[in-house]
């Protein structure tokens, strides 16, 4: 079912852009991987998934939680590529690939296998640097979210530990960038 809705939807985005004359900002001196900047919610991936989950266990907190690390991590490098080298993003990949890291441990520790890292096929970058440091404040906002709807669920401690870790690291960078929007 799910697999036809996003079908159906990715139709009619095709269709929509095709009947837009496919309007998407190109830049001509870089060339780039990124995506165009056609505004889509994703919410099928990561913390967006997360939060309307009803229905949680440990394993689908764990896939959510590496899924939206993935995300911040590719969509982070992306802006980077578009942009060059800016704070705070050049800061906080790193953090990314720390917290990716100690998700990485549990997934071994509890002996679940680590999902495929497909989240570039899920990242949308702003048209410009102010938008990018918007899109972070929101994609911080909704981490915390998801870690503290975690938090509220019967954990092992060494999960809940981990994920109190990152959602307070996900505070820091809400306010890295709330600094920097305009």
């Amino acid at each position: 079912m799910k697999r036809k809705i996003l079908m159906g939807l990715t139709i009619s985005l095709i269709a929509s852009l095709f009947f837009m004359g496919c309007n998407k900002t190109v830049d001509d001196n870089k060339e780039s991987s990124v995506k165009s900047e056609v505004q889509v919610e994703k919410s099928d991936f990561g913390a967006k998934e997360a939060i309307s989950d009803n229905n949680l266990n440990l394993e689908k907190m764990l896939r959510y939680a590496i899924e939206d690390e993935f995300l911040a991590r590719s969509e982070y490098e992306a802006i980077i590529e578009k942009f060059g080298q800016v704070k705070p993003f050049t800061n906080i990949i790193k953090a990314e690939e720390k917290h990716i890291s100690m998700l990485k441990d549990l997934y071994s520790k509890y002996n679940y296998k680590i999902p495929e890292d497909n989240s570039k096929d899920h990242i949308i970058i702003p048209q410009n640097l102010n938008d990018s440091f918007k899109a972070g404040v929101n994609a911080e906002i909704d981490n915390i979210a998801m870690y503290d709807k975690f938090l509220k669920q019967d954990i092992p401690d060494d999960i809940k530990k981990v994920f109190v870790e990152l959602r307070d690291a996900s505070k820091n960078h809400l306010s890295a960038f709330q600094k920097n929007v305009k």
